[in-house]
């Protein structure tokens, strides 16, 4: 009985050890935002296995180690997760500088699914602008399939995605390729 005692002890403290680690290592250098992001995905899917490990392991769970382990990770996760999308949400202002142009230019051009040929999305993209600015967009959701192309076209794609494709286009065209929209929102 002590042996078990001790090897559930062990237990806990490396799961506790690690998830702590992951936790002071994101404080004590300079990291990137993608590198933070990153690091909170991980410390997520580490809590989620401990949550696991107690489940299967219920006699475990019950003990005064095993509920301050679940306690603590439960605790961290609601961190993280809070952590996480202020990570998200720095992440997408530092891509999508000019957030608010594109979501008045979208107010007049169409819905973020639209899906009717030659132009999609909310930011209406054809297919030269759509393979000249998100090529990668395009490998990671596939090409299209059938003629209005529902499943690896740009409707598809999440706001921010088409967004982001639209500030690639603006470092070099500016508001150009939007020219009615542009002028109505007070761009050009």
């Amino acid at each position: 009985m002590r042996v078990a005692a001790l090897l559930v002890c062990t237990v806990i403290l490396l799961v506790l050890a690690d998830s702590s680690r992951s936790h002071v290592l994101s404080h004590k250098k300079r990291m990137s935002l993608t590198e933070r992001r990153d690091l909170q995905l991980r410390t997520l899917d580490h809590d989620r296995a401990v949550e696991r490990f107690f489940r299967r392991h219920r006699r475990l769970a019950r003990t005064l180690a095993g509920r301050e382990a679940r306690r603590w990770h439960r605790a961290q996760a609601r961190w993280t997760r809070r952590d996480l999308a202020q990570t998200f949400s720095a992440l997408e202002r530092l891509l999508i500088p000019h957030r608010p142009a594109w979501l008045c230019i979208h107010s007049h051009e169409g819905d973020w699914e639209d899906g009717g040929d030659p132009h999609w999305g909310g930011l209406q993209m054809d297919w030269a602008f759509l393979h000249t600015y998100g090529a990668d967009f395009i490998r990671r959701h596939g090409e299209p399939r059938g003629v209005a192309g529902p499943n690896g076209w740009v409707n598809a794609w999440t706001p921010a995605e088409q967004m982001i494709v639209a500030e690639r286009a603006h470092r070099t065209r500016g508001f150009y390729p939007w020219p009615n929209t542009a002028r109505a929102c007070g761009l050009l």
